[in-house]
Parts: structure tokens; sequence; C-alpha cells
């Protein structure tokens, strides 16, 4: 028998808060912008091609079901209530190497089981369009002279990149030449 899913939010598991998931909506890819302007005495629209994607929406219903006392749910509801607020990364269970940027912004109302002291509640998680690794792609280099580094996008998706470059040494470093080499496949 399969396991249930769950999501680890801001770095705790849903299992660790006695919450079951159920995923409702997770967008195979997010919305792609578009880019579209209405010019006055022309008919129809002009539109530029866009490579670019808006915000991606995922929802999932969770359960409070493992409690006897009306108390320990709104208890209970409160520690979810408590995780659930603010942004952090958001990783499932079956994709445990990716991570979304995500942040709850919307209201979560808990229906309540008729006459039980359980409940069920939706929850929209506004992300960034793309997953990205866990484990992000760090690589440190010393030296004192030339240093070559070649990183690359093992993703599915056009992304920037953070280089840092810090001295530990006593000189001033000179002399930076950075060169991006765009590989088209």
């Amino acid at each position: 028998m399969l396991k249930p899913i769950g999501f680890i939010f801001r770095g705790r598991h849903s299992d660790e808060l006695g919450v079951g998931v159920k995923s409702t909506n997770r967008t195979v890819t997010p919305e792609r912008r578009k880019k579209e302007f209405t010019i006055l005495g022309r008919s129809g629209s002009l539109e530029l091609p866009s490579d670019e994607y808006n915000k991606r929406y995922i929802t999932v219903d969770i359960g409070i079901v493992n409690n006897d006392k009306f108390e320990d749910l709104r208890s209970q509801v409160r520690q979810v209530a408590s995780w659930l607020s603010g942004n952090g990364y958001l990783i499932f269970d079956d994709e445990p190497t990716k991570a979304y940027e995500a942040s709850v912004y919307d209201a979560i109302d808990l229906e309540q089981w008729e006459l039980m002291s359980k409940g069920v509640a939706s929850v929209t998680f506004e992300c960034q369009p793309f997953a990205v690794s866990k484990d992000l792609n760090r690589q440190i280099k010393q030296g004192t002279s030339n240093v070559n580094l070649t990183v690359t996008n093992h993703g599915n998706a056009n992304t920037c990149g953070e280089i840092i470059i810090k001295n530990t040494g006593s000189t001033n470093i000179n002399k930076i030449t950075i060169t991006r080499k765009v590989v088209k496949q």
C-alpha cells in the first residue's frame, strides 16, 4: 500500500503536526505570461513572444483528524496556522529534491466535520513559477590566480545565477572576468 504524501513547509513536515494531505492542484506548468497589446485603429492585438511565466499556485487539502476533544482540535489548528504563516520552501514527499519558494496569503477556513473534533481545510501556496534544487548548486573554489568554474543549469527553465566572491586574504582581488557561454539545444 502506498504511503500518503505529505510536505515540508518552513522546515517542518506535515506529519509532525498530525496533518493528512491531499494534493488537489499541482499544475504541470505555470501560466505563461502573455505580452499582448491593443493598438488603436488595428483589428485584433499585437502579441510578442514570451518565455516568461507568472507565479504558480499549488493547492492542497489538509485533514486534522487525530483529536478526541474539541479543545485538542482547536489547539492543533492554532499550531497548523502558525506553521502555515509566512513564507519558506515547500517540498513534497514525492519530489524530495525540488523546492518551491512559497507563501500563504489567503485565509484558511477549517471545515469542521459535523459533531466531530476533526476537520479539513484547503491551503493555497503562492509560489515562484519553477521549483529549485533543494540542494542548491554550490561550488567553492580557492586560488591565488586563475580560477575556472563551470556552472551548469540542469533544470528545464532559464534561471538567474548568483556568484559570490569572498576575499579571505589580505590583498585586493583585481581583474575579475566572468565569461558567459550560452548553449542552445
